[in-house]
């Protein structure tokens, strides 16, 4: 049986049951020569979707089999006995990577309070420049940054018990502070990124001074961008050095070996 990739881009809710003539080729991600192989009458959706998601279960089970029992046989863990993949990767890291030397704290309260709200999602922006816009740009290059947030992993983390501190000196900080931060107005600096949530919980990037949350690593660093952060106070705690190293290096280079792509992704979660 032949479907179409991603058959999303056909189905709609008038024609879930749709039987007749194949869709027309704009629907599909596959090339001509292979579209005009497939019969023109006859096309049924519904065994076309049915067929679809077989494959991919089947498929995506063969997968988790074949990578449990790596896994066993690597850490002797049964990856089934945890209901999700960050639940299986984190007793990996307990049970085969964790230093105690590293302190790594289960943080409640008020610490955890605050420090979570300096957390946010990834911050990507699309955008033209200016004396661009309304062109048509040719001969364009682009640029895949892989494996960013394992890179970022290898940095110092913050460890031990979270000390609350009056502080203002940020240059000998290390943890969670608060503060104003003050963007940057005169500057090259095309997109502004420091995040901030609003009381609806909308994210924005704010233009003017704005009070928040923010780990003092990420504020160090826009501080190169124009930035600047009035510090009130924050915890602070000590720093933890290749917390994660063993762990990512090594999964990493797992992870360039295989040429599964599921496979690959499983690993790239863990």
């Amino acid at each position: 049986m032949w479907y179409f990739k991603r058959p999303y881009r056909f189905i709609n809710k008038e024609n879930l049951i749709y039987k007749g003539t194949k869709p027309e080729f704009k629907y599909s991600e596959i090339e001509q020569e292979e579209y005009d192989l497939i019969p023109a009458n006859n096309w049924n959706l519904q065994e076309e979707v049915l067929d679809y998601l077989s494959a991919e279960v089947e498929g995506l089970l063969k997968v988790v089999m074949l990578s449990s029992k790596e896994f066993f046989q690597k850490y002797n863990m049964n990856m089934t006995e945890y209901l999700t993949l960050p639940a299986f990767s984190l007793a990996v890291y307990g049970a085969k990577y964790y230093n105690e030397e590293h302190q790594i704290k289960v943080i409640k309260g008020l610490p955890e309070k605050h420090n979570k709200q300096a957390y946010f999602g990834g911050n990507v922006g699309v955008y033209v420049p200016d004396n661009l816009k309304g062109q048509i740009l040719n001969d364009l290059f682009v640029y895949n940054m892989n494996s960013q947030y394992p890179n970022v992993m290898l940095n110092d983390m913050p460890v031990g018990n979270p000390v609350f501190t009056n502080s203002t000196d940020l240059k000998s900080f290390f943890g969670f502070c608060y503060g104003t931060v003050i963007p940057p107005k005169n500057t090259s600096l095309t997109q502004l990124y420091i995040q901030y949530r609003n009381e609806d919980g909308s994210i924005t990037n704010p233009k003017t001074p704005f009070k928040k949350w923010i780990f003092s690593e990420e504020i160090k660093s826009a501080i190169h961008d124009g930035y600047s952060l009035k510090l009130n106070y924050g915890w602070q705690f000590e720093r933890g050095h290749g917390v994660f190293k063993e762990y990512i290096l090594e999964l990493y280079s797992q992870k360039k070996m295989l040429k599964i792509p599921l496979q690959d992704n499983l690993l790239k979660l863990c």
